[in-house]
């Protein structure tokens, strides 16, 4: 898209002699410049190379940044053809109808890119670097970025209300814990302190890959009484599950319409009791199946 052709006046010799010049450049290498890649090439071998050690969610949002908003754009421009001009125009097309902080964030990506290219190829500057980030509205005190408490508690009994109990187990921990969804899915039973109150983060899951969490390091959150409370549920229509047949397990959730009440009566407590304490914790609390 940036190249240019050169046009010498000049005799036929004069040209054939260029031509075998370069040419002969060509063939060798270390005789000649190197050449400058486009920046959609140029950035395989670069992501390569910036994964490495990285988290697998980390490497793929990298990716993704990369395929959705750097490359359909300035992919077939030759890395040292891209302008200040060319990436500011960048910048004005992906944000049409995008957020700020998306915008952001593949500037940051892309500048991270050409920095390197810079070092590389001994470009005389990077592009990017003096492209300034969109402005994003920061929540304030007056304008905070999360629910009030009448907001959470409508949602949360929607979702007691509408979906399965293992959807809003995860509703809950998710809205009253802050946890990252890849950490509250990796949750274990031991993870839960009653007495303390407290849940330990201790690792977090991506696509089914159970990993550390996005820091690495290890931390706790409160437990407060409704989320004991619905993964106290959750649990025991987990174990019910394992050990017990559909009749216990409806009985012991609560799942029975008024038309099946009296064909379930006959289930116990002692049955109920005995179901939830023969069984082996589940692994994972909340993993999505």
């Amino acid at each position: 898209m940036k190249e240019v052709d050169r046009v010498i006046e000049g005799s036929v010799e004069a040209a054939a002699a260029l031509r075998a010049e370069l040419r002969s450049r060509i063939k060798d290498d270390s005789n000649g410049a190197v050449q400058v890649p486009r920046l959609g090439d140029y950035a395989i071998s670069w992501l390569r190379s910036r994964v490495v050690g990285l988290k697998a969610s980390s490497s793929s949002r990298c990716a993704e940044v990369l395929d959705t908003y750097v490359l359909p754009y300035l992919g077939d421009f030759f890395l040292d053809r891209v302008t200040e001009s060319d990436v500011r125009e960048w910048q004005a097309r992906v944000a049409r109808g995008r957020a700020g902080a998306t915008v952001n964030g593949a500037l940051v990506m892309l500048r991270m890119l050409l920095e390197d290219a810079v070092d590389e190829y001994g470009l005389p500057k990077n592009p990017a670097r003096r492209i300034r980030r969109l402005p994003v509205r920061k929540a304030t005190d007056e304008e905070p970025n999360l629910l009030t408490g009448q907001e959470l508690g409508r949602v949360l009994m929607w979702s007691e209300a509408n979906l399965p109990l293992e959807q809003h187990a995860l509703a809950v921990t998710l809205a009253l814990t802050g946890l990252r969804y890849g950490e509250a899915t990796a949750l274990k039973w031991d993870d839960m302190d009653v007495a303390a109150g407290i849940i330990r983060v201790r690792r977090a899951q991506w696509h089914g890959v159970v990993s550390t969490t996005k820091t690495g390091t290890s931390r706790t959150v409160p437990m407060v009484a409704e989320l004991g409370e619905a993964l106290q549920k959750h649990r025991a229509r987990l174990l019910a599950r394992q050990v017990a047949g559909d009749i216990v397990t409806r009985s012991i959730t609560g799942h029975v319409t008024a038309a099946m009440t009296e064909h379930y009566s006959h289930v116990d407590a002692k049955e109920k009791l005995q179901a939830v304490g023969e069984s082996r914790t589940p692994t994972i609390l909340l993993l999505p199946r």
